[in-house]
């Protein structure tokens, strides 16, 4: 027997890699293919210009759809 549990031969290290739930990367792998798509379709009908409001920082991280890190002022 070899440590794998095999009775010799050249074998998969995991034989049930596909035997199992979703997993995290599954899932952001999802979401990134969907982002990616969506990105692409939209691409082939573009819409208005997008303007940027100008002000502070939270009216922008507001406007986009990305999370944003909020730094606070020191007194």
């Amino acid at each position: 027997m070899t440590p794998s549990g095999t009775t010799g031969g050249t074998t998969a290290r995991n034989g049930h890699a596909w035997d199992r739930t979703i997993r995290y990367w599954d899932a952001y792998s999802a979401v990134a293919w969907a982002a990616t798509l969506a990105f692409v379709l939209d691409a082939a009908h573009p819409g208005p210009p997008v303007r940027i409001a100008p002000g502070d920082g939270t009216t922008v991280a507001v406007r986009l759809p990305v999370p944003a890190v909020v730094r606070r002022e020191t007194e």
